[in-house]
């Protein structure tokens, strides 16, 4: 609904219009006359600016009028930071500049000045500007300038100023011949939200009859704004009088209201399968994020709507409210294929559907989720976390040998200490192949499991373990050094013994590692590096 062109590379252009006046006055030279920059000159920057090539031209141009924070960059070549610097330099002297040029200039340095003057205020705010004369100076240019295209920026400046003192110029803005005006009027006075007078409500009402659409949308939305949940009764008699045709402005102000009133209109409409889908989508995730679960409307029907982003909102509130009874319908939406936007495969409903499934902890979600955890490894994974059962960290385990983002590696090492057996026995039926992996995982497991022994006990099992680790050379080479030796050796109660290797590296220091080792009929075998320390 927003009315205004997205002229975002246009911003630039204002520098050129303050340096005229703000560099003369910074260096301390007394001015007389404002030589202007023509509408024609600014044109050409604009091009320049809007452009893929470099911006030579206005870097000239703003080299000449001598900005003070752009020309020593320029001087010193530095054309990286010259955006900031004019963003700044425009923060603080381009307003008084463009609002004594919409008093003076004649139309189209008018235009281009109350485009330039929403522009700062749309993406960087007044800066040290005096906001009260800068909300004069737009009132006046939106009650008395003969020229729509000025009236229209300027009103939809004003409500990005947020200015009490524009509000009696805005009014009468509903009586204006032109469609544009009377929209930023009335989305002006939204985002300013005055006091509910007699004045401003009577312009409302004008808004909610205007024969533009987008004028009584904006209208509707205004209305909430203002006047809070007091809006319903009237926004409610609106939607009741339009059956069928909830427009999309009627149902933001309803939501906005949130009365049990305003909520039956959105129900009744959320359950037209005919109606806009966005609408619906809208009102199903007010209902989500807004309204208690227990005042949600049954989803079962929701799960099976057409459109895919309804059935995933849908699945997010089944999980959320724990209806156990659509799980057999979750199930199914984990296999579901949905293709999205450019012909590919989204993930939305299924990743929707597995964390449901998780929350519901249905121990049957399991193979289904197993199958396509690898199209959205993380919540698969959360998912199977929460469930909780031997089958779900089977699969957890499962993910260890192809898991990149590490999410099945993290769970075991966050629950690994409480599911330490469980983690064994898998790993006895299907060793990983990345020793280093599972000598990491279970290092970390073995955490405060280590054997208190005496220095006697402690001597006789160091000689028994160098005397059964396999292998003629017992412990692994550095990759780079002199020569390696044992730091330490600690032993664990379930047959796992550390090693903390010390490396020399050729004088220039020393380093070292941990090799995890575990006994296996009778002969102490390495299972990997651990990890690499400095003592």
């Amino acid at each position: 609904m927003n009315s205004m062109p997205g002229r975002v590379a246009l911003t630039l252009v204002v520098v050129w219009i303050a340096a005229v006046l703000a560099t003369a006055a910074l260096a301390g030279e007394e001015v007389t006359t404002q030589p202007q920059v023509s509408a024609e000159r600014i044109a050409q920057l604009v091009e320049t600016i809007a452009g893929k090539a470099p911006c030579e031209e206005a870097l000239k141009e703003a080299g000449a009028i001598g900005a003070p924070m752009v020309r020593p960059l320029l001087e010193k070549g530095d054309k990286g930071h010259v955006g900031s610097a004019i963003t700044s330099y425009i923060k603080t002297a381009a307003i008084p500049e463009l609002l004594r040029a919409l008093r003076e200039s004649d139309e189209p340095q008018r235009k281009i000045s109350a485009w330039a003057l929403w522009s700062i205020l749309y993406y960087h705010g007044t800066g040290a500007t005096d906001r009260d004369e800068t909300a004069a100076g737009l009132a006046k240019a939106i009650s008395t300038d003969s020229c729509a295209y000025v009236r229209e920026y300027c009103a939809n400046a004003a409500g990005r100023l947020k200015h009490k003192a524009v509000v009696p110029a805005l009014l009468p803005m509903m009586d204006d011949k032109n469609i544009m005006v009377r929209a930023e009027a009335m989305r002006a006075l939204g985002a300013i939200a005055p006091e509910a007078s007699p004045d401003v409500l009577a312009a409302i009402e004008k808004g909610l009859a205007d024969p533009d659409r987008n004028v009584r949308e904006l209208s509707y939305e205004t209305l909430a704004d203002i006047r809070g949940k007091d809006a319903s009764a009237r926004l409610v008699a609106i939607a009741d009088q339009n059956p069928g045709k909830l427009p999309f402005g009627l149902s933001q102000a309803l939501m906005r209201c949130d009365t049990p009133e305003a909520r039956r209109v959105l129900l009744k409409m959320l359950e037209d399968a005919n109606a806009r889908a966005d609408i619906r989508e809208n009102i199903l995730k007010h209902f989500r994020d807004h309204v208690e679960a227990d005042q949600w409307p049954p989803l079962g029907k929701y799960l099976d709507a057409k459109e895919w982003r309804i059935r995933a909102i849908a699945a997010q509130m089944a999980g959320t409210r724990g209806d156990a009874a659509l799980a057999p319908r979750l199930r199914e939406l984990v296999d579901e294929n949905v293709v999205g936007d450019f012909g590919r495969d989204d993930n939305h409903v299924r990743q929707a559907a597995i964390e449901a499934l998780g929350k519901l902890k249905d121990a049957e979600a399991v193979p289904v989720i197993a199958k396509r955890m690898r199209a959205v490894s993380v919540p698969a994974i959360n998912a199977l976390k929460e469930i909780g059962t031997p089958a779900a960290h089977e699969v957890i385990y499962d993910a260890l040998s192809w898991d990149r983002a590490r999410t099945a590696e993290r769970f075991w090492q966050e629950l690994g200490k409480i599911h330490f057996d469980t983690f064994l026995k898998l790993y006895d039926a299907k060793p990983l192949e990345d020793g280093n992996l599972a000598a990491r995982l279970l290092l970390g497991m073995l955490e405060n499991r280590e054997m208190t022994l005496s220095a006697a006990q402690l001597e006789e099992r160091t000689a028994a373990f160098l005397a059964k680790v396999n292998g003629p050379q017992p412990f692994p080479p550095p990759v780079r050094g002199d020569a390696s030796q044992v730091a330490k050796i600690i032993f664990y109660k379930q047959d796992f013994v550390r090693v903390d290797l010390e490396v020399r590296v050729g004088g220039r220091g020393r380093g070292g590692s941990t090799v995890l080792y575990r006994l296996v009929k009778g002969n102490y075998l390495p299972i990997g590096t651990g990890w690499g320390w400095r003592p």
